[in-house]
């Protein structure tokens, strides 16, 4: 990635992802306490809550028009098999992070996020054969200091 550059607010952001992560996953452990419920019982209680604040935002983040033409394409089948897989990627995510939280800690939820970032990274240089940069591994580094 060549075309990143450092603004304000992109830096207010960036600062603010971390902080939220760590309210999330502190606000995760704390009613999974208090309400005794495991990652799939989370889930469940709060999946009707996230779909009806995230099916408004679909007028906001998507070009409606564009709906009905690819519904009716011929790659309409592999384009809802993607959108399932990647339904089912997302869901493996979220049970991943409670199950986390569930039985360690928030800590350990942001460490492995941090690890993840680390891998990530370095999987992008080796599978698509980029030449790392001085920042890039710069970036690897915080983001490898920040999990020790």
């Amino acid at each position: 990635v060549n075309d990143v550059r450092l603004t304000f607010v992109g830096l207010c952001f960036g600062c603010l992802g971390p902080l939220c992560g760590t309210i999330n996953a502190l606000s995760l452990k704390h009613v999974q306490s208090t309400y005794g419920c495991t990652g799939n019982q989370l889930l469940l209680y709060i999946a009707p809550w996230v779909v009806a604040t995230q099916l408004p935002m679909i007028a906001f983040t998507d070009d409606l028009s564009q709906f009905r033409p690819w519904m009716q394409e011929s790659l309409c089948i592999p384009g809802m098999v993607l959108i399932f897989v990647t339904c089912c990627i997302a869901w493996g995510l979220e049970w991943s992070h409670v199950s986390v939280v569930h039985y360690t800690s928030a800590l350990t939820l942001q460490v492995l996020g941090h690890v993840k970032a680390v891998l990530i990274f370095a999987a992008g240089f080796v599978f698509f054969d980029a030449a790392p940069e001085y920042r890039h591994l710069l970036g690897i580094g915080v983001a490898f200091w920040s999990v020790v």
